[in-house]
């Protein structure tokens, strides 16, 4: 480096080691947290977490009405927006579709209380049976119900909240069930889990875990009023055909449709059957006939999804 001294410059050798000697080198431990914090604040990537601020009413049938907290209930209008203040009920032999700001579609069946929480994506059913599907890749879905929280990723379900049970069908992808209440004597403890063609049983309150069960997805498919018919919206039917095609039929009991109890034409009767993992060769013969529950096991409850 050169300097002025005495009215001439002169060169001085200096060095930034001692300098460079004050810095030590971090942790590992933060180093770590620094490399999650940059993660965190970059953008992602191909992945659009985008929250649910409102939903526009594309379809309405007989009656439907959307609730607002200080206004009360009113018949819903075609094309209405509804917030997350706001509820949405379906009364006898009605239903309803709601398409979201992120394109998810959610159809409601009869006798059903429907609301979503806005800016994020959590929605709630107290009541009545719902079919949702959600695109992939923009960050899934949460459906609260009086007994478990279903998580939805990408996924096409049917779901029915009831007095004492809690029935999940997974027309295709996959879709976990948590509990909302565990007891001490509880074996419902951790996340239960199905996949396309697959139903849970929740019975509410219940201590057991609930089981998963094969449902007939061609005849879903074929005879569920929130699949077919005229709606405002049409779903991606592509990964439901997919799904239905791969299943054989040795995985379920071949069922009949009909009405069955309160909210006739929002209902249906599928075939079940304890499930077990699809064979890798040599399936299973064709079952032909019920089987029959331990005698200690409360009866299945009726399907009211269609």
């Amino acid at each position: 480096m050169l300097i002025p001294q005495n009215g001439r410059m002169i060169t001085t050798h200096t060095t930034v080691k001692p300098l460079l000697a004050r810095f030590r080198p971090l942790p590992v431990n933060i180093k770590r947290l620094l490399a999650v914090a940059i993660a965190l604040a970059l953008p992602s990537i191909g992945y659009s977490a985008t929250t649910l601020t409102q939903a526009q009413i594309t379809k309405v049938v007989k009656d439907v009405r959307t609730i607002d907290p200080a206004k009360g209930a009113r018949p819903a209008i075609l094309k209405e927006t509804v917030h997350g203040q706001q509820a949405v009920r379906t009364g006898l032999e009605s239903r309803t579709e709601l398409l979201f700001n992120d394109n998810t579609i959610t159809r409601l069946g009869a006798n059903t209380h429907f609301s979503f929480s806005e800016g994020t994506r959590n929605m709630s059913l107290d009541n009545g049976t719902m079919l949702l599907q959600v695109p992939k890749g923009i960050g899934g879905a949460t459906i609260d119900t009086a007994a478990v929280t279903a998580g939805i990723t990408g996924t096409t379900i049917m779901l029915e909240a009831g007095r004492n049970y809690t029935k999940l069908i997974v027309l295709e992808g996959e879709c976990c069930l948590w509990p909302k209440k565990v007891g001490k004597s509880s074996r419902f403890r951790h996340k239960v889990c199905a996949s396309a063609g697959e139903e849970i049983i929740v019975h509410n309150g219940s201590d057991d875990p609930p089981q998963t069960v094969y449902v007939n997805l061609a005849l879903i498919e074929k005879t569920s009023l929130l699949i077919n018919g005229k709606w405002g919206v049409n779903l991606n039917t592509t990964p439901l055909i997919a799904a239905a095609n791969s299943q054989g039929s040795q995985y379920y009991i071949p069922t009949s449709s009909g009405p069955v109890g309160a909210g006739a034409g929002n209902v249906i009767t599928l075939g079940e059957l304890p499930k077990n993992p699809p064979p890798t060769s040599n399936p299973p013969p064709t079952v032909t006939a019920p089987v029959t529950a331990p005698a200690t096991a409360p009866p299945p409850p009726p399907n009211n999804i269609r």
